[in-house]
Formats: structure tokens, sequence, C-alpha cells
């Protein structure tokens, strides 16, 4: 019988509706993304539908008769109990098709393990009669909108099978549901009903009901009809449909992601400015020896665990239900408290007290070191984040030593949990986020730094919501109107109709306005008055609801250009998974990809082989695509056990796995586990333990990884994984791959061969021996059975004396790398003659009979050449740290066979090629140019070396996710031509699409190489089997080699100008202005077509014009009034800020950097010309006029 659907209940208000939206939601088991409360809210305002009255009893009913048959009736009396649900109360009726043609029609088969996964039913958006006469006429267009999946009453949906296929019937489900294209599925043993969202690209969600719970909360059994009724496929608005439910969702997601990044972030600030202001109220005690980076650090920490404690709780790794965890450590308890007391009695009293902190402080304890106590026992889980020494002034003392916590008022904790817990008014959920997008909202912390004000600064506010000093402000004010209102909109994200709104707020007549900005100003009139003509670009603090003034000497928490400028982009799960699978399914599977692109006919390769997997992500952030590598190696571990079985296996690790699944799967049958089961989180620290590697030059990137890594292998009881051996700081680009180099004291070994004499290399001949040592220490890291905080700190004790035994190697190698950085400034003239000198200082370092105070000597001097590095670096860019791979990570660079890595994965940053320098350094790209690049010189994006440095570091293969650039022009020149004429092979390949997420509007390229000759099936390109991918991600020609320059062309083919300076760039307006306040500056105002003009405009107009001066001295170039003085404030201060090795550039700031005088010659007695963009996704050939710049 159909429900009947209607709402006898009064009507409720729309937060009443959310909390039950909130409430039925958190209540169920699941996974992965699913449905969220504000796309509930929007699209089922009025809340769940009530299940009719009949049907409800029908579903009790029948589900008591399922109850009490005897075992040999069990079965039939489920399918009667399913087929009521299924058809009578969801009410599918003759849409509902168990027919034998439709189940196997929609069967998925593997052959890799002989398993047929089959559905139970099929439910149709048509009568089911009418699907089949579709299917007889030859039509597969019509698909189910949901496919039923049935398991005997004793399976458990949520645990691994041991019929060969390693998988959960959920994952069975989710493979046969992508298979076919049908992204919903029901499967259920009865008792059990698992709602499965499973769209191809996307990750796999589910939420599971349990009958009883059904059975016993009314809610529930609404919440199961509501969603899996016909009625929710076929009866509502297209945008209320499930499907269409589960999108939505899935963009929230996003959504919440972004803005959770956005509080997180002001998170720190407050925690900052509260630190900042306890250190100055106490003359400076607080923070006595801590610097601005330190300070920066310890709050992003502090937040850190918070987030990570909020998500534990819901995880149940911490007990979030036992009511003397909840008074004392609790986390989301206290936020409730928090807000319920600031709602209740006022953010004032919360203002007077000062209780939270330390309690978070104490949680930050217990999480480290356990506690024992008759009312709550938990084990200390460890882990450098949850260290109370690492920041001990967060806690008022000195490492070891008591102390009292810096004042941290309750009403700036009530404003950090507020942001932290709520979302569009409603609780946030943590359980239903990734550990990715966790991940990426500790990410957006790292282009981020604190500053110590050094005069009265201002928080304005825009997108971009800078700080500015007042100073600053009025020096811009001077410039005028119109370069005062510009430059706002670049420092703020301001439109010009908002600055100009701002600027025109007038407060004077409006005393309580003048009051608080005062207050604001600490009682200073005076200040007050010099900030009030800027009050209406002033953004207020939310907890005080003042205008945020910084006064001097306060510390405050502004952008950093050390990782803005290269971007930072929401990665979604399904991403970084798909990289990971094309990178790393040829390791896993022989016969595999190389051998055939058929899935079916892979097979698992040997346990052993998976756990010796090395694969690195070396620009790693916080650790997304290692916990995507994690996940997948766990997985195909498991599977190989489940293949292969333990009779050859003599590791102790597999065998101890082995058990682990084994107990698992004789457990209860009707234990439901829905977190991932101890068998495959066992899986997963093994792998992360022994497989993964990565570096990043951000140390608080490092700690992200790690804790990203922590959620994902996190197990109740266990401490956190030990990590440190395998995840680093440093800078990847700098730094020695081979231990050749070391030997022969040469970033060029065969040059260092001959270059030194025999004496040398007898001094460096044990540095392999002196390797091996620390290798054996490192495997004993890996080996260790760990049990307790005790064992970690016996892995920390072997990492720490392996380092020990390795410094004096590092130095050198420091010394090697600091020299050939030198040498690369002068084209590598010097190369040589600075090796010498490292080899002779090298050697007598190595060497057994020099005297201590010598060798002392000897390392204060490597350690001066290091800090040589960053004499150039500039302002704001990450020192210069490098990482050298072999004495980092020896096991993988002193392989018996061939060294390096089995695969790097990841997506470095991205940085035009023109930027390079000035966020780099000139002297860095210099190095990059001859070390990395092997002297080829261009325009390189910044992917592109990290493409290059990455071949270097592996064995086999690699998968980045690049910039769309990196096939086209000089990258591609510099990068893929470079690697494809050594021997790599391109073997799979996304040329150019949209970044997955709504958070960046940009094309990226997936890049999958081979540093051996590729053999076996098809390359793949665009999801397309080609013979064969060319350096600028197309089909590969029949004809070998690399496009080259057309002879018949020179003369008539050029390359536009480079400005250096958006700042020469004006409106069509603000041109025909000036020409008409003056006629001669049709001299030197043109058009000005850019790429992006050219493939965007249907008619190719340009957007903008642009001032050009030519040829023309400073003296001739000032008679132009207007558009010399546009460029004087928008190109001469930031051209100012060029370095030396950009004097020509910096010293001529009104002309074009480069001006392609050939080109404007040429074109000069014609009327059109042909334009190509010089690097774009799309090539067409376009003739425009010739009357503007190029």
């Amino acid at each position: 019988m159909a429900p009947r659907r209607g709402f006898a209940a009064p009507r409720r208000t729309t937060a009443q509706i959310a909390e039950e939206h909130l409430t039925w939601l958190q209540s169920l088991p699941g996974d992965g993304p699913f449905l969220t409360v504000p796309v509930l809210c929007e699209k089922m305002s009025q809340g769940l539908e009530p299940t009719e009255t009949e049907a409800a009893a029908d579903f009790k009913y029948r589900y008591s008769e399922y109850r009490v048959a005897t075992a040999r009736d069990r079965d039939l009396t489920r399918d009667a109990f399913i087929r009521t649900v299924v058809m009578d109360v969801l009410g599918w009726n003759d849409f509902f098709d168990d027919s034998q043609a439709t189940c196997e029609r929609f069967a998925y088969s593997t052959k890799a393990f002989d398993v047929t996964t089959t559905p139970a039913f099929a439910l149709w958006p048509m009568p089911a009669s009418d699907a089949a006469e579709t299917a007889d006429q030859g039509s597969d267009t019509v698909l189910p909108e949901l496919l039923g999946f049935v398991w005997t009453h004793d399976t458990v949906l949520t645990k691994r099978l041991d019929d060969g296929w390693s998988t959960t019937p959920i994952d069975r489900a989710a493979s046969a549901l992508r298979h076919h294209n049908v992204p919903l599925g029901l499967i259920t043993n009865g008792r059990y009903w698992v709602l499965l969202w499973a769209p191809r690209g996307s990750a796999t969600g589910w939420v599971l009901f349990d009958t009883h719970a059904m059975l016993d909360d009314r809610q529930q059994l609404d919440a199961f009809t509501t969603l899996a009724s016909r009625r929710r496929f076929l009866a509502v608005a297209a945008d209320e449909t499930l499907p269409a439910l589960l999108k939505a969702a899935l963009a929230s997601q996003e959504e919440l992601t972004e803005s959770l990044s956005v509080h997180v972030r002001q998170a720190v600030e407050m925690l900052v400015d509260a630190i900042g202001a306890a250190d100055l109220d106490s003359g400076g005690t607080v923070l006595a020896g801590v610097d601005a980076d330190e300070l920066y650090e310890g709050a992003v920490t502090v937040v850190m665990r918070l987030v990570f404690l909020l998500a534990a709780e819901e995880r149940r790794l911490l007990p979030g239900d036992d009511d003397f965890y909840i008074a004392n450590y609790g986390i989301a308890g206290l936020a409730d408290r928090l807000i319920d007391t600031g709602q209740a009695a006022g953010e004032d009293l919360l203002a007077r007290q000062a209780s939270a902190f330390p309690q978070i402080l104490a949680a930050t304890r217990l999480v480290h070191d356990g506690v024992r106590h008759p009312r709550l026992s938990i084990k200390g889980y460890g882990g450098s984040v949850f260290d109370p020494d690492r920041y001990p002034w967060l806690e008022g003392r000195q490492p070891g030593g008591p102390g009292v916590p810096p004042r941290v008022d309750d009403r700036t904790m009530l404003h950090i949990f507020t942001g932290l817990t709520r979302w569009q008014g409603r609780r946030l959920a943590y359980r239903t986020l990734d550990v990715e997008q966790i991940g990426y909202v500790y990410e957006g912390l790292l282009d981020h730094t604190a500053v110590r004000a050094d005069t009265t600064f201002l928080g304005l506010t825009g997108k971009k919501e800078p700080e500015v000093s007042l100073v600053e402000l009025e020096a811009q004010q001077k410039r005028g109107d119109t370069a005062f209102a510009k430059w706002l909109k670049d420092a703020t994200g301001l439109t010009l109709a908002q600055i100009k709104k701002a600027l025109a707020a007038d407060i004077s007549a409006d005393q309580a306005t003048v009051a608080v900005l005062e207050a604001a100003c600490g009682n200073d009139a005076e200040l007050a008055a010099r900030i009030t003509t800027f009050v209406g670009l002033l953004r207020t603090d939310e907890r005080t609801g003042r205008h945020i003034v910084i006064p001097t000497g306060a510390w405050f928490v502004t952008s950093s250009s050390a990782r803005s400028d290269a971007g930072s982009y929401y990665t979604p799960r399904s991403l970084a998974e798909e990289v990971v699978s094309h990178t790393l399914d040829a390791l896993v599977y022989q016969p595999g990809p190389l051998q055939t692109l058929d899935e079916e006919q892979w097979r698992v390769v040997k346990p052993e082989l998976i756990l010796g997997l090395k694969v690195a992500d070396i620009a790693m952030g916080s650790g997304a695509f290692l916990v995507a590598a994690d996940r997948y190696l766990a997985e195909r571990l498991l599977e190989a056990l489940a293949a292969h079985g333990t009779d050859s296996v003599t590791d102790p690790a597999l065998l101890d796995l082995a058990a682990t699944v084994a107990e698992v799967s004789k457990r209860d049958s009707q234990q439901i586990d829905t977190d991932a089961d101890e068998a495959t989180v066992a899986a997963r620290r093994l792998v992360a333990t022994r497989c993964l590697y990565g570096v990043d030059i951000n140390p608080m990137a490092v700690e992200m990884a790690k804790l990203s890594l922590w959620l994902a292998t996190a197990a109740k009881d266990y401490p956190f994984g030990f990590l440190d051996h395998h995840l680093a700081t440093g800078d990847s680009l700098l730094g020695l791959t081979d231990v050749k180099q070391l030997e022969y004291v040469h970033t060029r070994p065969d040059v260092g061969a001959g270059l030194h004499g025999q004496t040398l290399y007898n001094q460096t001949a044990h540095i392999r021996s002196a390797l091996q040592r620390a290798i054996g220490q490192r495997r004993a890291i890996e080996t260790m059975r760990v049990h307790d905080l005790r064992d970690i700190e016996q892995q920390q004790a072997l990492l720490a004396a392996a380092d020990r035994d390795l410094a004096d190697l590092e130095l050198l190698a420091d010394a090697i790398t600091a020299a050939a950085f030198a040498a690369a400034q002068d084209k590598n003239k010097s190369l040589n003659q600075r090796m010498l000198s490292v080899g002779s200082d090298g050697g007598r370092l190595l060497a057994d009979t020099t005297p201590e105070p010598d060798k002392d000597q000897i390392r204060s001097d490597f350690r001066d050449s290091l800090t040589k590095l960053d004499e150039a670096r500039p302002e704001g860019a990450f020192h210069r740290h490098p990482t050298q791979w072999v004495i980092r990570f020896p096991e993988v660079f002193m392989s018996a066979e061939k060294p390096g890595f089995d695969a790097v994965i990841g997506n470095p940053p991205y940085l035009g090629g023109k930027k390079i320098s000035g966020s780099m350094g000139g002297d860095f790209r210099s190095y990059l140019v001859s070390d990395i690049a092997h002297g080829r010189t261009g325009n390189a994006d910044l992917v592109v070396y990290f493409l290059l440095r990455a071949t270097t570091l592996i064995r086999s293969r690699l998968g980045l996710l690049t910039t769309n650039t990196v096939g086209q022009g000089e990258s591609r020149e510099v990068g893929l031509d470079f690697l494809l004429e050594n021997g790599s092979t391109i073997f799979r390949a996304v040329r150019s699409a949209k970044w997955p997420s709504m958070s960046a509007s940009l094309e990226y390229s997936q890049v999958y190489l081979s540093v051996d000759p590729f053999i076996g099936e098809p390359s793949t390109l665009d999801g397309n089997a080609v013979h064969g991918i060319s350096s600028a991600l197309r089909i590969a020609s029949r004809v070998p080699g690399k496009p080259m320059r057309l002879k018949a062309c020179e003369g008539i083919a050029f390359q536009g100008s480079n400005i250096n300076g958006i700042g020469f760039t004006l409106s069509e307006a603000d041109a025909k202005v000036m020409i008409k306040a003056d006629p001669q500056n049709t001299r030197v105002l043109f058009p000005y077509l850019n790429g992006k003009d050219l493939n965007s405009s249907p008619i190719q107009t340009p957007s903008r014009w642009i001032v050009n001066f030519g040829d023309m001295s400073s003296e001739e170039a000032c008679t132009y009034k207007d558009p010399w003085l546009h460029v004087v404030n928008f190109v001469k201060p930031v051209r100012d800020l060029l370095p030396n090795y950009k004097a020509r550039v910096r010293d001529a700031w009104w002309k074009f950097e480069h001006q392609a005088r050939p080109l404007y010659s040429k074109a000069e007695n014609l009327e059109e010309v042909t334009a190509i963009t010089l690097v774009s996704s799309v090539m067409q050939q376009i003739r425009v006029s010739s009357a503007q710049v190029f």
C-alpha cells in the first residue's frame, strides 16, 4: 500500500526543522559525502514526511514475522519482508523489477577474483513492464533509478567478505553501480538497509538504517521512507529528487569547506590577538623569547588541535559521550556551554572569564599523554602536534616546568568555537567531512603569518581584508582620488563603487560611532581624528563591535607571499584518488594496465611487493594525496592477502595484519562497524609507516600532513603512527639525489670523478656503509610493533641516532648544494673551483685523522655556506633549506636494484615563469635553470621544475596535477620536451580540464609519466586510447621529434611585448578622457590586445587600453601629462621593488620590459596582422587591426 503523505503536526519554526534534520542525520551511521543540513533545510523545508500509519504497521508486522522465522525459513521470510518494504512502504509497486533478465543485465563480474555481484531488483522511472519493453527493443538509454542488493541475514554489510575479493558488500555494490552508471543503490540483509551513493567520478557515500532503530524511533523510519520512496524520485520537483539533493549536498560540502577555512583563519587571528594582548599586559613576559613565526605556528597548532579534537570526538576516538570527559576535557561540550552562556547571560560575562583555554590545554595533554583515573582511562596518542613541550609558552612555562597559561578570555573562545562548530546557524557535523577537507582547512593557514605592529595599523574590509598602516593609507591618499581608489581596489578587493561609498562615510554627527572609534583607538582623540577619513573602510571586531585599530607593539595576522603567490585550491577527494589510482595501478597489478586495459584481467601482486612500494609527494601540503595513496594501497594490500594467502609470507607485520583480518571476520555477525574496520585501519597504519613519503618547504605543512594521516589511520587505544622518518621539511628543488654526488663531491659525479684525486675518494669511500647503518636503524623503526607511547619514544630515539650518525654527511651535502647554487649565478663558470674547495674540506671532515677542533671549524664553514643561500631571498619567501634526499631517505636512494621512489604523486605549486624571480629570487631562478632544467632557459611555470625534479627521484612512474600550460610554449620546451627526448614516456594525460571545484576558476592538466619505455596497450589521452602522447599532450605524430621553428616564418612571426607592469593598462573610458583633454595623447595611448581578448571576445576587441612610451626618454615621456601621471602612480611603485638583477627594468620604469620593436616595425604599414595566443589550450589564427599594442 502506498503511503499517504500529510502533516498533522502544528507548523514548526525553521530552527525546529533544522534541528530535526540535524538530529536524524547525525543519528545515522555512514561514511563519505551524503546529505547536508543546509540542503535538507532548503529543499525539504517542511521537514520529514511522516510514514503513513498503516504502512508503518505493516513494516512492523512483516519484520516480526521475519525475526521469529526458523533458520530454514529465514531467507524466505526475509525476501517477503524486503518486498513489503520496497513495494508497499516505499511505494514502488509496479516500478519494482526483480526479473532474472534485469538482474543479470546489471550484474558486475570481476574476473580477477571470479566474483559476480548481482542485484536482486531494480527500481525504474517507469512501470517495470514498460522498462522491459524498452529493453526488448534494444534500447539501453533508460536506466534504473536505483539498484537493490540483498545479502543473507548473517552477512555484515560493512565487513569484508572472505571469498577472495576482500571487499565489503557496500564496496561491491558501489563497483556495480559505477560500472552501469546507476549512482544509487539500496543494500540490505533484512535488518540493515544501506542507502548508497556512488556516482562516477566522485567519492562513495552512504548511510545505514537499522530496522530495530526504525521501530524504536519513528523519526528514523520517516527519514528512511522520505528518502527512499518512489515519491522522492518521481513525484517532487526536479531539484528535490534524491539524486539532486545528493548533488547539491556535494556542492554544499565544498562551500562548507571554504567557509570553515575562513573561520579557522579568523580563529587563529583572534588567538594571536588575545595572546598578544596578554603579552602586552604582562610587560612582555608571556612571549619572552618567542618570535613572530613561533607565535603564529603556536596559534595555528592550537586551532589544528581543536579541529582534530572535534573530529575525533565525533568519530569516537575520544569518549565524547562520557559525562566525566565532557565536563573536564570535551571540546564539543565546551563549545556548547560557551554558546549557551553567551546567549543566556551575554558576552560581557564571558569577557570577564578565562576558563575555556585551560580546558583546551588539558584536553591536549590528555590526547598526548593519556589519563588513568577511576572515572576515565584513555591511552596516550602522542603526536608532535599535541606535545605540550612543543610550545610551552602556551601554558605560560618553560619546557618541563610549571606555569600559568596566558589569559585568553571566554568571549574570544566563544567566537572561535562559533566559527568552528556552527555553519549557517546550525551545528557542524565533523563526521561528514573527509580528511582531505579538514586538511584543506588547515592548508589555508599556510599563506599567513604573525606581525608585530611598528606603527598603527588598520584592518580594512573587502575580500582580501588586508591590514594596512595608517601612514601608508595617508601616503596613498595624497596621490589623488583616482590613484587612491585604484590602489584600494587592488589592496582590498572592493569595487570602485564600494570604495567611493566607503570614503564618503561621515561620522562627525554620529557621536555613538565616534565614541566607538575613539575606544578602538585607546581613547586617543587625535589618532581617531586621523582615522575618521577612512572609517568607512574599516572592518569591525566581531567580539567587541569596535573598528579594528592595531596599536604599535600589538601582534596581528596578515597574509604572506611565501605560499599565496602559488595559490591554494580545494582538491576534491575524487581527483586525488583518480591521480593515485592511475599512477599506482601498474605497480600493484600484474597483469595490469601495462599489459591490458581490460581491468577484469588484472591480478593483484603479492602483499610483500605492495608493502615494499615507496610513494612520495614532494610538495605535500596538508597531505591529501598521501591520504589517498594510503587508502588505495591499504585496500590493495588486503586484496593481495585475500588473493595469495600467507603461506609464503615471512614479514611479521603482514602476518599480524592477516590475523587481524581473520579476527574481524569472526566477530558477531550482527555487529555493524560504520567506521573503517580494524583490518582496514591496521592496513592503513602499516602502509603509512612503510610506503609513504612526503616533503614540504613549510614546517607547518608537514605537521598538517601528519595530522591528516593520523585522522585517516587513527585507532582507538593505539598511539598515532610514527611518521617523522618519512615526512620531512625542506625545499624539494634543492639538494642531492644521488649518492655518487656525495662520493665525488660534485652535482655532476662524472665531472667530480675526474676533478678530485684518489685521496678524496678514499676519504668518502665509507659513505655507503654509513648510509647502510642508517638504513638498518630506519628499518628497525618500520618493523617495530607499536602498542603504546614507549614504543614511539624508542622509534624517536632510533631516528635521532640515525640522524646524528649522518650529520656530517648532511653538512657535506649542504655545502655541495650551496656551491652549485652559487656557481649557477655565473652560469657555472666557477662550479669546478667551488667543488674543489668543498671537496678539500669535506675530505678532511670525513677523515678519521682530522683533529676534532679542525672538524668543528669545517662544520661551521659549511653551515655558513648554507646560510648564504638566503642572502638574496626575497622578503616573505621561505628559507632555502635543502632536502638531501640521499640522507633523508637512504633506504629509497640506496636501493640494491634501482634507486628512487616507485612513484611520485601530487599537485605541486603553480607559479608563472615570469613571477618566479620576484617571488623566489632571481638567484633561485638561475639555479633552477642551471641545475633542474639542465641549462634550458625560458619562462617555464614553477610546476615544470617540480616535474623535472620528480623524474630524478623515481625509478618508475609519476602522476601529477599541473597547470595546463605544461604542454604549451616555453613550459613545454623546458619540461616535457626534454623528458621525452631523454627516454621518458607519457602513458596517460588529461590535456586540459576545468578545476572541479567552485573555489577556483582555472584549467589544469593531468600528466602521468614513466621513466622507462612504456610497453603495452595504447596510452590514454582524455579518456581515449591512443597510440602515443606528445609533449604538447596531444596524440603523438607518426613522425617522431619535437616541433621546430619554421625558417619561412623568420622575420614575419613575432612575440608581443612583455610589459611587466599591469599598471600600464587602463580602461577605454579613462583613455578617452585623457585623449579628450589632450589629443596629443593618441601618440602614447593604444588599444591593448592580449590572449584572453583574442580567445574570449567574439569580435576580438581589446578589453583595455595601454600607455606605451616606446623608447622615449623620461624627459619626453613626461610631456604627456596624464599618461605620465598614470604610469608614475601605478607602475613606478611596483618597479621600485624589483631586485638588483632587474636594475635595467627598474630604472627605466616608464618603459615596457621588452618592446616588440621588430613586430611594430613590420606591422607599421599593414592594416591587419594575424594573431595567435602564445600560451593557450585554444589555438586559432585571427586577423586583427595592427593599430594596437600586442
